[in-house]
């Protein structure tokens, strides 16, 4: 069995396998106090001040700041350098309006409500009494340029309960592009409405618009009303995505009570406007068994299989397929057809708790793309799972694939513990999006009942995943995995030149007889060279300033030139650029860097940084290499130009302009776009709502650099770093959404489909 392992906080290697891994190794943010429950509820909040890193949430709804169990949610603002651990209360803190509002019991991400290109946020106060005891009360905040500052929630936009005892905002949830106008849509559960019977439930749909809403009573919005007394639909509420590709996107409405097995409803998106509707008339997929609470969570999770259509997940904790409460999480692929009514028995994957008790399905989250592989990726928490001790909880990580999954258990997916007994970690879950805008999505676990700072006072951890899955240095800087098995998923000669062995004495020198692991850089403490034969005496190793250590045997100790800045290489110099056997021999790794540069580490463990670009700033270049050669083609910081580079000189073969605007996020991919033998180079980039997208190949005999098309889209706010290639076409998205196809015809234009 292979092992994964990856790189999470600074330093610190985290095993990621079918094996379990421990929470204790994350990024955390403490609650304030005891019996705040922090973490019970958790959500990615997309990018909410627009500066390229994905943003979070998290509710504490016992906080008692502004009242007793007023409620409270933090908003954290992702940035460049990871996180590091922190309490809750140096985040942005928005507390509920009154005493027992019970604020933050749920929150989401809004979408981009009003498409200034910040997008926004939804909080739950199922218990705020402004329209009558428990009519219950949601908010939506606007995303802004500037970073938000703590505030009362009486600041902002509420959506008041239709009538006492409604509890409005027990759930909220963004739904999406619902009618494709540009404009975010969202949605408001009130789980005790009895506009159809009691406590059937209500859900309401507000569809975005460029003016900002103003406060309003729920009615304002458009209901869909539960089935049947005592179905308490709308608690739960989700976006789906866009689920049969029609370019609008689709919502989910749970009701868990309905005909005691509970039920998901499934409502598809429509160009006209939706009028109020009783949910007998949706599409319904119902639970398996009596009590099984079905639908009472729901989720979006992209496209885990990348055939274009969006997928989702429905939580029924108290399944017993794999034990009393053992618990399960329903997957359901889109398609281009309809899906109709059935039981999840015949319409669904089953994934299964690992035993009785576990409540798998409790929370369900994704929507990103934790391995950077093209595929989204979704998460299920176990709340009381007893793994790692009583009712210490877990969260599964389920990676998307190109083929469908079949019904198994969770015992088989990679699983991260909570860290103490009786924490419940897995009772939130979620991909909280790129916090650090490395290209990989990270995600959030809540353990509402975590004792870090006081009884029940709460935690998240938070995950940087960034993982090279089979130690082959195509994926992730920092990713390895333990040789014990293999090097390649397969093969552990495939990847020779990726091995890394343990460096006791630090002089830049392993040795086979120590510890050996695979990755695309060395680790701390590794080295390739395996010549070592004293660990005592240091030599020929790369000097490191700084550490006191003659890490290079020149007997001089701590030079400042580690790292030779510019200039042909005196061993490989006049190596030929189009070798790939050489380049897999000489080439440890390539690393982009600030000022416009790159780092090339060769095999004799010397470093040469390269300047391709004259600029200053700590935005790093973006680097591929062409076709496994050392023909590098290097990113602008800014995405204006592309460059190929020579990795054994430097040498800069041709810098390409791509546009004359600078951007703020890109992507660098390389990809057979037409299945024809040649490798294109694909640029994205992004500024606030413009995206431009270039398409361009490499002439390796000719060294030459030629732009085949590019375009130039407006309107509509794109994640460069999401964007999915497939044959003919590339699909630029935000987070789990598609907003544009571009179709790439057999002369290698760009066709918006």
């Amino acid at each position: 069995m292979s092992k994964l392992w990856i790189f999470g906080l600074a330093g610190v290697w985290l095993p990621l396998s079918v094996n379990a891994a421990s929470l204790a190794d994350f990024v955390t943010f403490s609650g304030e106090t005891i019996i705040n429950f922090a973490g019970q509820s958790l959500s990615d909040a997309g990018d909410v001040n627009g500066d390229g890193y994905d943003d979070f949430i998290v509710g504490s709804f016992f906080n008692s700041d502004n009242g007793d169990t007023a409620g409270a949610v933090y908003l954290i603002y992702g940035q460049d350098a990871m996180l590091e651990s922190a309490s809750l209360s140096t985040a942005v803190e928005f507390t509920g309006e009154a005493s027992g509002d019970y604020a933050g019991y749920t929150l989401s991400a809004a979408g981009d409500v009003n498409n200034d290109g910040y997008d926004d946020l939804l909080i739950g106060a199922y218990q705020n009494d402004t329209t009558g005891a428990d009519a219950g009360a949601a908010y939506l905040l606007y995303g802004q340029s500037t970073v938000l500052t703590s505030a009362s929630l009486s600041t902002t936009v509420r959506f008041t309960g239709e009538v006492a005892g409604d509890q409005a905002g027990w759930t909220v949830a963004g739904a999406g592009d619902v009618n494709n106008d540009g404009y975010d849509d969202f949605v408001i559960g009130a789980l005790y409405n009895d506009s159809s019977g009691s406590d059937a439930g209500a859900t309401y749909l507000f569809y975005g618009k460029a003016s900002q809403y103003s406060s309003a009573s729920v009615s304002t919005g458009i209901k869909f009303s539960g089935e049947a007394a005592s179905d308490i639909s709308g608690d739960a509420v989700a976006a789906a995505g866009d689920v049969n590709g029609d370019n609008y996107d689709d919502f989910l409405i749970g009701a868990s009570y309905n005909e005691g097995t509970g039920t998901a409803y499934l409502v598809y998106g429509q160009s006209g406007a939706f009028t109020a509707t009783n949910l007998s008339s949706v599409t319904k997929l119902s639970g398996e068994g009596s009590s099984d609470r079905a639908g009472a969570h729901l989720s979006g999770i992209g496209d885990i299989n990348g055939d274009g259509y969006d997928d989702f997940l429905i939580g029924a904790a108290n399944n017993d397929s794999a034990g009393d409460g053992a618990g399960a999480a329903y997957l359901i692929y889109g398609r281009a057809t309809a899906i109709t009514s059935a039981s999840l028995t015949t319409s669904a994957i089953r994934f299964t708790g690992e035993a009785t008790g576990d409540q798998a399905g409790i929370y369900v989250g994704g929507g990103g793309d934790v391995n950077g592989d093209g595929y989204d990726d979704f998460l299920i928490g176990a709340r009381l799972n007893d793994d790692a001790g009583a009712d210490a909880g877990a969260a599964y990580v389920v990676y998307g694939q190109a083929t469908n999954y079949t019904t198994s258990s969770l015992a088989t997916t990679s699983q991260f513990t909570g860290v103490t007994d009786g924490e419940l970690a897995g009772e939130g879950v979620d991909i909280a999006g790129d916090v650090n805008n490395d290209g990989y999505d990270d995600i959030i676990v809540g353990a509402a009942q975590n004792d870090n700072v006081s009884m029940n006072s709460g935690i998240v951890y938070l995950g940087y995943l960034s993982i090279d899955e089979d130690g082959d240095g195509v994926l992730g800087s920092d990713g390895v995995v333990n040789v014990g098995s293999d090097c390649n998923d397969a093969d552990a000669t495939v990847s020779a030149e990726q091995a890394y062995y343990i460096d006791a004495d630090e002089d830049g020198l392993g040795s086979t007889t120590t510890a050996q692991v695979c990755s695309a850089t060395p680790p701390t403490g590794y080295s390739s060279n395996a010549d070592d034969t004293n660990d005592t005496v240091a030599n020929n190793g790369v000097e490191i300033s700084d550490d006191g250590i003659d890490n290079d045997g020149d007997g001089e100790i701590d030079e400042e030139n580690s790292v030779d800045e510019n200039g042909e290489h005196p061993g490989y110099g006049d190596t030929d650029p189009g070798d790939s056997t050489a380049f897999i021999q000489n080439v440890i790794s390539v690393a982009g860097d600030s000022n416009g540069s790159i780092i090339v580490t060769y095999s004799d463990n010397s470093m040469y940084r390269y300047t391709v670009f004259s600029v200053t700033t700590d935005v790093v270049t973006l680097v591929q290499d062409h076709d496994t050669t050392g023909y590098i083609v290097v990113l602008h910081p800014t995405a204006k130009k592309l460059a190929l580079v020579n990795v054994y000189s430097g040498e800069v073969f041709q810098r390409l302009r791509l546009t004359k605007q600078a951007m703020q996020q890109r992507s660098l991919r390389l990809f057979d776009l037409r299945t024809d033998d040649t490798t294109e180079v694909i640029v994205v980039s992004s500024r606030a709502k413009v995206a431009r997208v270039a398409v361009v190949q490499v002439d390796q005999p000719g060294e030459a650099l030629t732009l085949v098309d590019r375009m130039r889209l407006t309107g509509r706010k794109v994640v460069p770093q999401r964007t999915r290639l497939t044959t003919k076409k590339i699909i630029l998205k935000r987070k789990s959404k598609i907003i544009y196809t571009l179709r790439v015809n057999k002369f290698y234009n760009l066709v918006q489909q």
